[in-house]
């Protein structure tokens, strides 16, 4: 027997009819539908009480059963789970819009901290809260899905803020467009520089740690340095190929860098230095327990992989349904810690935007742009401690 709101009518359509009998299957026969909601003919909304105990406190079971209801019934649906009150409501997901264009910068002292990269289904604003658990920012997207145009916007609200931005760009040419934006100081492209910027990072992060212990400085005055590390995978194989060929008796066996990299993710928030690290799948073997708990603010584009959505969000069917073929959808982690479907905003490429003469991209670019430059472009050389032998007698070195 399917029970009914008291308004409802005496013939259902049969999409409610279908709709309660899988709920009821679903949680059992004593559940009570207790409101439907259509629009155009469309069901929308389905609000159910029911009695179906612990077995819904593990989120792997609440997921099996959003996902049998968007099998069987029309449309994308989500739930809305009150385990305290035993009610649930299903609805139709909100449709996100294909593109949202990049606000202008709102930024004060509320939202000085909080870098907004995406519109979620509810239409709010999905920021990287810098001050909050997560300093570090992962994004992780293959080739086509908007993980460059997304770390754009996160570097123009960077600049937008003041900050100086520093960049390592294993393609060598993502980021040509960046090279001068306002406020951000370096693009690096080659190994040897890439290696240096890294190195100059982390020895800015010492000597703030030091004027921290001798007093000199407290940390809350230290200005924000964005680090943005992009395609990891690629700069690792890189790194790794360089430092085999200049390596000489002495030297680690491992280039420094990867170490570098590692102290900035662990140290990094005390000192005010946060990095942004870009790649286009999260392996395990490249991003280790460690230094992947260290990125606890992360966004995915595309479709993951149930192996995937293990590494980015400890389980295996967070962000494996997100619809193919739209750059810049994805999902990320908002600010009650709730993954959610998101549609990154869409920022222009400077480089691009100039050359095609875009007027609709050229006035996003405007509204982005900071009226001043407060940091200077930056000229790094290779850090000469890494060409002089060390003596490490555990290095292994041949």
């Amino acid at each position: 027997m399917l029970f009914r709101s008291e308004d409802a009518p005496a013939a259902l359509p049969a999409v409610q009819v279908r709709a309660e009998r899988t709920v009821i299957e679903l949680l059992g026969p004593t559940t009570r539908i207790t409101k439907v909601s259509f629009a155009d003919d469309q069901l929308v909304d389905l609000s159910v009480a029911h009695e179906a105990g612990t077995k819904l406190a593990a989120p792997q079971y609440r997921h099996r059963i959003e996902r049998v209801i968007s099998t069987m019934l029309p449309g994308r649906w989500r739930a809305h789970w009150d385990l305290e009150a035993d009610t649930v409501r299903f609805e139709i997901r909100p449709t996100l819009p294909t593109r949202v264009d990049h606000p202008t910068p709102i930024i004060t002292k509320d939202t000085l901290y909080k870098l907004p990269m995406a519109s979620t289904e509810d239409g709010k604003a999905l920021c990287w809260n810098m001050r909050g658990t997560a300093p570090h920012l992962m994004i992780c997207g293959k080739t086509g899905t908007g993980k460059t145009v997304t770390i754009t916007g996160v570097v123009m609200e960077a600049a937008a803020r003041g900050w100086p931005v520093w960049m390592c760009d294993p393609k060598t040419v993502e980021f040509i467009g960046l090279r001068r934006w306002p406020n951000v100081q370096i693009v690096a492209t080659s190994v040897p520089h890439m290696v240096s910027v890294i190195l100059l990072a982390q020895r800015e992060m010492e000597r703030r740690y030091a004027m921290v212990e001798a007093e000199q400085a407290d940390d809350d005055e230290f200005e924000p340095l964005v680090l943005v590390l992009d395609e990891y995978r690629d700069f690792m194989a890189m790194v790794t190929a360089w430092w085999q060929s200049i390596k000489q008796r002495g030297m680690p066996t491992k280039c420094p860098v990867f170490e570098a990299v590692g102290s900035l993710a662990r140290k990094g928030r005390t000192a005010r230095i946060h990095v942004v690290m870009g790649t286009q799948r999260p392996d395990a073997e490249f991003l280790g327990g460690e230094m992947r708990d260290n990125f606890a603010s992360r966004m995915s584009l595309g479709r993951l992989s149930p192996q995937g959505a293990m590494m980015m969000f400890e389980a295996p069917y967070i962000g494996v349904s997100v619809p193919r073929g739209v750059p810049g959808r994805g999902t990320a982690v908002d600010d009650d810690d709730i993954p959610v479907e998101v549609q990154g905003y869409w920022t222009p490429d400077p480089r691009r935007a100039e050359k095609k003469s875009d007027t609709e991209d050229l006035a996003i670019l405007e509204r982005l742009r900071p009226a001043t430059t407060t940091h200077p472009r930056l000229q790094v050389q290779l850090a000469e401690e890494l060409l002089h032998p060390i003596d490490d007698e555990k290095s292994g070195s041949t």
